[in-house]
């Protein structure tokens, strides 16, 4: 089943971070692990920088640590409710995830805690899965709305046919 989701997705962890122009973050979150295999590839192209992934399910994070413990630490944890101090990290990462959070709204409240003021979460999905799971977030222009209301600034986005991307930093004050 990985070996699926690694063909299939880590085209599209490549694909977002083509648009990340953060040469030396400091810390930096994977959400939702799944086996590793996007942490690691971060861990890969930020060689410098200390990677999280958390991810709910303990089989996954077992998963990930048996294959990737050199490349990030790895803890069993919803988003929605993280142990990390405010601030604390530069980039933020969510791959083929969001939608599945139970508490949305907590998740991203939790997301701009634990982002540095200056700091970016990238959301990226298949377009589908928004369409399907969060269909009131399907046009940009709502999500970005919702996000605004939650502190989160929507900067940008980028699509293809298939694939979506957000980049969201905190509001300014």
């Amino acid at each position: 089943m990985m070996r699926i989701w690694n063909r299939a997705y880590l085209p599209m962890v490549s694909w977002t971070l083509s648009f990340v122009n953060r040469p030396t973050p400091k810390n930096i979150l994977d959400i939702g692990v799944g086996n590793g295999a996007s942490t690691n590839y971060l861990h890969q192209h930020f060689p410098t920088s200390q990677i999280y992934g958390i991810d709910c399910s303990k089989t996954a994070i077992l998963e990930a640590s048996k294959h990737y413990s050199a490349s990030a630490t790895f803890e069993e944890m919803s988003i929605d409710k993280t142990e990390y101090p405010s601030d604390f990290f530069d980039l933020i990462f969510a791959f083929q995830t969001h939608f599945h959070w139970e508490q949305l709204d907590q998740a991203l409240m939790e997301i701009e805690r634990i982002l540095v003021p200056s700091g970016e979460c990238w959301i990226a999905c298949e377009r589908s899965k928004v369409k399907y799971y969060l269909p009131d977030f399907a046009e940009v222009d709502k999500f970005q709305i919702y996000l605004a209301n939650l502190g989160l600034d929507l900067v940008a986005s980028h699509q293809t046919k298939d694939w979506i991307c957000y980049r969201i930093m905190k509001l300014s004050s």
